[in-house]
This record gives structure tokens, sequence and C-alpha cells, in this order.
């Protein structure tokens, strides 16, 4: 698929085809992810890929952690019932990715970008392989939960998470307006 395309392509995907994705094809996007640069070139990440009863112990934790956090009065809007929609079991997806890094790296806060270009990287060759994903920033926020359920070693910090499947037919993405260049550029 043509690179800029792939850009384009690109959003985040809420539901998700009852169809497991070929261990190689989840193989071929983690060395694509691997190809990220990183800060002098330690390659901090480690992934954890989950599927089947842990993925849906997952879920669970992220469903019961919106629904605890969710305002009440947030739930009168279209966005809302899409999101509460979502998290009863993460749109179906299949499969979580879950990027970790060691809790005594130096340099923590470049590593962490370095572990988001890797995850950029690979979200970008999901859409080129016919795939779907969503970011989950809410997998930070039930991480002792999510540690627990993986039983991760205790010297890991969980820095990136998304979900991963193929698209359902009917899913249609959130229409989103992206800011102008002129908003978010300076040229000095």
């Amino acid at each position: 698929m043509d690179f800029q395309k792939v850009i384009n392509d690109r959003h985040s995907t809420r539901l998700f085809k009852n169809k497991p994705i070929p261990k190689k094809i989840i193989i071929d996007l983690i060395k694509d992810g691997c190809k990220a640069p990183s800060t002098n070139n330690n390659q901090p990440w480690n992934f954890v890929v989950v599927r089947g009863e842990k993925r849906d112990l997952i879920a669970k934790a992220t469903n019961k952690y919106l629904n605890r956090h969710l305002n009440k009065k947030d739930t009168t809007t279209n966005i809302a019932e899409y999101v509460i929609d979502f998290y009863q079991n993460l749109g179906s997806a299949p499969v979580i990715i879950l990027v970790y890094m060691n809790k005594n790296e130096n340099y923590k806060h470049a590593q962490k970008l370095s572990i988001a270009a890797a995850t950029q990287n690979i979200i970008l060759s999901a859409v080129n392989e016919g795939l779907g994903t969503c970011w989950m920033g809410t997998f930070n926020s039930i991480n002792r939960s999510i540690n627990k359920i993986i039983n991760i070693d205790k010297n890991k910090e969980l820095v990136s998470g998304f979900i991963l499947g193929y698209p359902a037919k009917d899913f249609k993405p959130i229409k989103r307006d992206k800011k102008n260049i002129s908003d978010v550029t300076i040229f000095i």
C-alpha cells in the first residue's frame, strides 16, 4: 500500500471481526515496531501479545474502570454511548499488545518516546496489512490490574498498549476534525 494512503487510512478501530490474526502477521508487525528509532539505540521495548482468556480478563478490567470513572452526565451523548458499547468487550478485538520497558532505564522520558515510535510503526504496519488498531490510554490507568493478570515482572513498566484485529465490515470510525497546520506549526 502507498505510504500516504496508510497514514490517511489510519484511524482508531473500535469494532472487529471474530477472526484470529495469524501469529506470523503479529511477529511481522512487531519486527516493524523494532525498526523504530530509539535513544542510544537502546531499543527499550518489551512486547507482550495477549490473546484468549487473559485478553478477556483485561477487557473486563478495562470495562470495570470505565464504569467506575464515567461521569453520569456524559452518558447522554452519542459518543458516550459509543464508548460504553466499545468498552463492553474492547470491540471484540482478538489481540492486545502491551509495550513495557524496564523500570530502571536511564533517560526514561526518551525511552518512552522510543516506545511511542515503535508503537506507531506497528499501528501503521497493521493498516498496511488490512488490520485495525486502537491505542488504549486506559491501559495505563489500570496497569496494576493488567500486570497481575499477565503476571509481568515487577521490574517492568507499562508504557503503551493497543488492541488489534480485522475491522468489522459495518465499523464506521468517528469523524474527528484535525487542527489546521497553521495552528500547530511555527516556522522560525
